[in-house]
């Protein structure tokens, strides 16, 4: 059946019967139905309040007798909108405001206009409809007439551009580009708005779900002015923004958004200055583009040379499409201050930018000279001075202080290079009272810091630089957000006249860019010289210097600028195929990339390999083929099951840590607050279990469907992030093949290649469980934290004990934002924070810095595939130290709350993304998490002891003795490191526990090497220091991947060939790791592995098999020859592996600390035995079993009985163990009956062989004496 609005939107088929139409009757008369549904009255109530605490001016009404159900409201009350109004009624009072419009056109007739709605749900239904239903209704009947009708009528939309068009041309293009614009940039969620879609799914169903909860100058709603402004289209942006006030009252909403005051010069300027929220939010948009064209129009007029050709802005013989122009957004830079909060912050916005801070008139202007650019600068700085301090409250009740606003403004000043206030008054803090230890000058006093800063400021306002930097850098922010959303727009607007336009608008911005990118320099320069002319009691510049010398300088960057610009307008000009790519690149690389030979090397250091592999010179542009390299090498190295089932147990036991370790602090501090908030905050477990592996099954499924998908933050190095430089090399390889050049075009098709293989999600399985472990985590840990919220607001009166519920589930909705996909992901700094130390992938100064290494010389990156876990390892383990010394972070929560500076525990909360909203919140977290740290040391100190009792009884290992000769022997003898001695005598490894592992083991090793039986002298006691150091800390940390890179600087040819065997299969085999442990899980036992690259690399993989078997030599079995399938399948995969019995005779000989074993590499006369015949030689020795008669011998004789006598009495009264040179005997007779039993073994395989051995000793004797023979006859010169 035909639907009739889906005919206004699609066209009207031909042949509608008589049945259908009578269909489509009842099918309206249903919805009307419905809607009764809908009806809703909401006090109208101002969105704007200068003082929050005022109350608005409105004078009381007489009281009115209740309607009855059934009596009908009186005309005048329903257009009034005073009562219930139907969608349809403020649908047809929209029309008819129109029409009356349109009418009042002839000259002399003036019809009154209809009331305004009391009711904001109906205005902003009649605002809507006012512009779209005249609009679609002349382009289906066919009247051309709708741009005349848009001169002179006072409804502002009806100048649009666009509007003016869709009267002449039809409507469906142009309504379609609208739907798709809508339905592009907002994520279909189904919530209240919902409703009125189901219900009216063809009038309603362009509306976006979410737009009840957006704001209608959102950061979101900037960026989309910003892509369709800029091409002609910005009337769909203002309907949006009509549409979000609709589905605001739809939903029910009151929290209107609110700029708040925190200074009285605040709130004067606001009070001048805030935006009206009653005002059409389609006519306002509409007027201020307009307003625009025409200032625009002056301004082009006042520059034209010829009069005679049609002038931009003037003139009206442009298409909609040709008279893009993006207006300045309410608040301007104010607005952007706000704006760069909520999008660093994802606070109520997925994908959001700066506001526009000015007019492209002013824009145009600020580049015609020095004075010009000088007082547009000027003026956005002093308005945000001027606007003081202010806050900002969002629509979902979050608020924004005003000082999270100026702090967030400094930092974006600081990472774009300017000197802001902060690193001034640190500069300045060098400068204290007292004299200067370097000169031994006085320095200046606190009044004196002042006056300098004073003077500086001035002396940069002489100058005509930015004083702080943050005007300058929202300025900059803005500007480049709009340069990059309007390339966007320029793609959707491919084809068309409109791309001229947007290459027009995009040429200026970077112009101005280039400017303010240049002024960055010399605001820091000009501070640092100022200072130093200060500091040395030098004579300060005079203003007319500072004048002069500022002019200067901007005059030469503005000729830079404009000469590069000039540049690109030749090439739009002369080789345009060639613009395209070069304004991507330019977008992409922050302004470097500006000339076509820029371009080329672009491409060439896009795609290098060579120069890109061990040092690249240009680590600002990245290859992409190396990307994809790594992409592949990090998937391999993931690929085993077993990495990420660890990471899961890791994860586990650090969250079940979590609630010990608070409820441990708090008892110790006798904290009752605390501990009865970690009750409640942890005692919703099967929730947070529920709400975790949801997560983590999204997390599975958007990273398998989008492999760019960083949702869970942190692993960054396994996410490939170039898709906007695969476009630009694209683009570039087909400009470049319109000029009859393809190779750029064969080289993009082998890098495609590799990205495809990069990004398969089979292969990235590893990758994708690390991460949703990762989001798992952050779910467990967000429903303990908003848990902890609501507690907090219960106990300090902002909310009913009987609402804590309710609480809650607010808080934990809030810890969630959206990603630039409009996808839910864990947005809340204190949350993200906390899992990132159980994930172990905090970014810190650190990882930073190594980072920054790696980029420059990827030919480390080998040796250092994961800095980040390592570091953080090693962060937390210290974090659990049981005497508290380096434990900085225990150490700076060490004293109570009310001990405290309030400003320290700001810093600390902040470093931990948690906010100082208020005194009671902040004394909550910092009571949890300084009770959580004790928790920590009481955790560590239990390890501790328990591993002293443990090692005591023989029930524990570390990670194994320094003598490495020692630790063979051990390991031959069945000993396995951080292993627990289990009831029933099996060893289970206590891996994968987070520090308490750690602990253990340390404190395992501190026992094992200053418990030993050699004497102790320097040189033994500092080895074993190292070792367990090494063990400890440098196993975990980046220094552990610079041992091989040493060996193989040091010629080490084992140490090269151990290495390359476990890196090069990642970067040859797909899922090496995954081979590798399908390997060991089908043949588990250890083979004999020569030290060549093939023989490792073979052990690595099924052809493992061509090894031979390694026997163990003591009792001859089969080493690592697991009992039974079962077994062998839990080995494999589990993080905690089960390992069978020591036998007496083997725990005899790890006591006597026997360093001795077979070698196996010759005979013992100098013939070198093959791999197989190595084996068979353990396999014998093993299975004759002489060699264990004897150790069984040595046991039961006196010095064997004394020693165990004396070392058993040793570990019972925790006292020194015997010293091996009392006992030196036993390893005598242990060395000569081992040697007689490699004999045997071989005298055995020279039998079985035929007398082989033999034989190839007399060859290797002939060679010998033939070699001698011939150096003495060869005469010596």
């Amino acid at each position: 059946m035909s639907d009739p609005i889906n005919e206004i939107f699609n066209g009207t088929p031909d042949g509608i019967d008589q049945d259908e139409l009578l269909e489509m009757q009842a099918a309206n008369e249903q919805r009307a139905a419905d809607a009764e549904t809908l009806r809703t009255e909401v006090e109208e109530k101002p969105e704007y309040d200068v003082a929050p605490n005022s109350k608005p001016d409105v004078k009381p009404e007489p009281a009115k007798a209740e309607q009855t159900k059934n009596e009908p409201m009186p005309v005048e009350d329903i257009l009034a909108g005073k009562g219930p109004v139907m969608p349809g009624e403020a649908v047809a009072t929209g029309t008819i405001d129109w029409g009356i419009e349109l009418i009042n056109k002839i000259p002399g007739v003036e019809i009154p206009k209809l009331p305004t709605y009391q009711n904001e749900t109906a205005t902003a239904i009649r605002d809507i409809s006012s512009v779209v239903v005249p609009t679609v209704g002349l382009t289906l009947t066919g009247v051309g007439a709708l741009q005349a009708a848009g001169k002179g009528s006072k409804i502002a939309a009806l100048s649009d551009p666009f509007i003016k068009w869709l009267g002449s041309t039809g409507a469906s293009a142009g309504i379609g580009a609208g739907v798709d614009f809508v339905a592009e940039v907002n994520e279909r969620d189904d919530n209240i708005l919902g409703t009125l879609k189901k219900s009216f799914p063809r009038t309603y169903g362009w509306v976006p779900s979410d737009l009840a909860t957006l704001d209608t100058d959102s950061p979101d709603q900037k960026r989309a002015k910003n892509i369709y402004e800029s091409t002609g289209l910005g009337i769909f942006t203002d309907i949006v923004g009509g549409a979000v006030k609709l589905a605001a009252k739809l939903a029910g909403s009151k929290a209107a958004t609110r700029w708040i005051p925190e200074s009285e010069k605040a709130k004067s300027w606001l009070k001048n200055n805030a935006p009206d929220a009653t005002e059409d939010v389609i006519d306002k948009g509409v007027t201020k583009r307009t307003e625009d064209l025409d200032n625009l129009g002056g301004y082009n007029f006042s520059k034209a040379q010829n009069l005679d050709e049609p002038i931009f802005g003037i003139h009206d013989l442009y298409g909609y499409e040709e008279m893009g122009i993006r207006s300045a957004d309410d608040m301007g830079i104010v607005g952007a201050s706000v704006d760069l909060v909520r999008v660093q912050n994802n606070l109520d916005t997925s994908y959001g930018r700066l506001g526009s801070v000015m007019t492209e008139p002013a824009l145009k202007y600020s580049l015609e000279g020095v004075e010009e650019y000088t007082n547009v600068m000027k003026g956005l700085r002093e308005t945000l001075l001027e606007a003081d301090e202010y806050g900002y409250k969002l629509k979902s009740g979050k608020y924004i202080n005003s000082k999270t606003i100026r702090d967030a403004g400094e930092d974006l000043a600081e990472s774009l290079g300017y000197m802001s206030n902060k690193e001034l008054t640190r500069q300045l803090d060098r400068m204290k009272v007292g004299i200067n230890p370097d000169t031994g000058a006085p320095m200046m006093s606190s009044e004196g810091m002042t006056a300098v800063k004073l003077m500086l400021k001035e002396s940069m306002q002489q100058f005509g630089l930015a004083t702080d930097g943050v005007a300058d850098s929202l300025v900059r922010t803005s500007i480049a957000g709009q340069v990059s959303d309007m390339a966007q727009g320029m793609r959707y607007s491919e084809g068309t006249a409109g791309v001229l336009r947007s290459q027009e608008q995009i040429l200026d911005r970077i112009e101005l860019l280039m400017v303010a990118n240049g002024e960055t320099g010399k605001q820091r320069g000009l501070l640092l010289n100022l200072m130093n002319v200060f500091k040395r009691g030098g004579e300060k510049p005079t203003a007319a210097q500072l004048r002069k010398q500022g002019a200067d300088t901007l005059k030469q960057l503005q000729a830079e600028a404009k000469a590069a610009v000039a540049t690109l307008r030749e090439i739009k000009e002369k080789n345009p195929e060639m613009l395209e790519p070069l304004m991507l690149a330019y977008e992409a690389s922050d302004g470097s990339v500006k000339t076509i030979d820029a371009l080329n090397n672009y491409f060439r250091q896009s795609t290098g390999v060579i120069n890109k592999a061990l040092v690249d010179m240009q680590p600002e542009i990245p290859s992409v083929i190396m990307q994809g390299f790594w992409s592949n090498v990090y998937n391999s190295t993931l690929s085993a099951f077993a990495t990420p089932i660890k990471a899961v147990a890791s994860a586990g036991a650090l969250l079940i840590e979590r609630p010990v370790a608070t409820f441990a602090g708090a008892l110790t501090h006798r904290d009752g607050y605390t501990l009865r908030r970690g009750l409640y905050q942890y005692s919703a477990f099967t929730e947070a279990m529920q709400k975790g592996m949801k997560y983590f099954g999204e997390t599975m499924t958007r990273s398998a469907k989008d492999p760019t998908y960083a949702g869970v933050a942190g692993r960054d190095m396994l996410i490939r992030k170039n898709e906007q430089q695969i476009e630009i090399l694209n683009s570039y390889a087909d400009a470049k093949a319109k000029q009859g050049e393809y190779g750029p075009q064969a080289l993009m098709a082998q890098i495609e290649e590799i990205q495809a293989l990069a990004d398969h999600p089979w292969l990235r399985f590893g990758t994708r469980l690390m991460q949703a472990t990762d989001g798992f985590t952050q779910a467990v840990i967000g429903v303990a934290e908003a848990r902890g919220r609501a507690f907090d607001a219960v106990n300090i009166g902002s909310v009913k004990p009987d609402d804590i519920q309710a609480a809650y589930e607010k808080s934990y909705k809030e810890i969630w934002g959206k990603d630039s996909m409009g996808r839910e992901i864990v947005t809340d700094k204190a949350v993200k924070q906390a899992s990132g130390e159980i994930a172990m992938n905090l970014d810190n100064k650190l990882t930073d810095t190594i980072s920054t290494v790696l980029n420059r010389v990827p030919g480390l990156r080998p040796f250092l595939l994961f800095n980040k876990t390592p570091v953080n390892m090693i962060q937390l383990f210290g974090t659990h130290n049981p005497v508290g010394v380096f434990a900085n972070q225990l150490n700076a929560f060490s004293l109570p709350f009310e001990q405290m500076p309030i400003q320290k525990v700001e810093k600390l909360l902040s470093s931990r993304g948690i906010p100082m909203d208020d005194l009671k919140f902040a004394e909550a977290n910092y009571n949890a998490i300084r009770a959580e740290l004790k928790g920590r040391k009481a955790i560590g100190a239990l390890a501790t002891m328990s591993a002293f009792g443990l090692f005591m009884n023989d029930r524990i290992t570390g990670n194994g003795h320094y003598d490495r000769q020692k630790q063979r022997v051990r390991r031959d003898m069945d000993w396995k490191p951080r292993s627990i001695k289990a009831p029933g005598g099996n060893w289970v490894s206590y891996d994968n526990l987070g520090p308490f592992t750690d602990w253990l083991a340390l404190t395992a090793d501190i026992m094992d090497n200053f418990d030993s039986l050699d004497d102790r002298n320097l040189a033994t006691s500092l080895n074993a220091v190292g070792f367990v150091l090494s063990a400890s800390i440098t196993d975990k940390s980046m220094l552990a991947g610079i041992e091989p890179l040493y060996d193989i600087a040091s010629g080490n040819p084992a140490a090269i060939n151990r290495w390359a065997s476990s890196f090069l299969p990642s970067t040859v085999f797909r899922g090496s790791s995954q081979m590798a442990e399908l390997t060991r899980l089908i043949s588990p036992e250890l083979r004999v592995v020569e030290e060549n690259l093939f023989a490792m690399m073979a052990n690595r993989t099924p052809a493992k098999g061509m090894l031979p078997e390694q026997y163990d030599w003591f009792d001859g079995d089969l080493i690592n020859e697991p009992g039974n399938f079962i077994a062998r399948v839990y080995n494999t995969y589990s993080p905690w592996k089960v390992n069978g019995k020591i036998s007496d005779e083997k725990q005899f000989m790890m006591d006597i600390e026997y360093d001795h074993r077979p070698s196996m590499m010759t005979d013992g006369q100098g013939l070198k035995l093959t791999i197989a015949e190595q084996a068979q030689v353990y396999k014998y020795i093993g299975q004759d079993g002489t060699f264990k008669k004897a150790v069984q011998k040595i046991m039961q004789s006196v010095d064997g009985r004394k020693f165990r006598e004396a070392f058993k009495k040793a570990r019972d009264n925790n006292e020194q163990p015997p010293r091996l040179q009392d006992f030196g005997s036993i390893h005598i007779m242990l060395d000569k009956e081992l040697n007689l039993a490699k004999e045997a073994a071989i005298y055995r395989i020279n039998e079985e062989s035929g007398g082989a051995l033999n034989q190839r000793r007399f060859e290797q004797e002939q060679d010998r004496m033939n070699n001698r023979t011939t150096e003495l006859l060869i005469p010596t010169r």
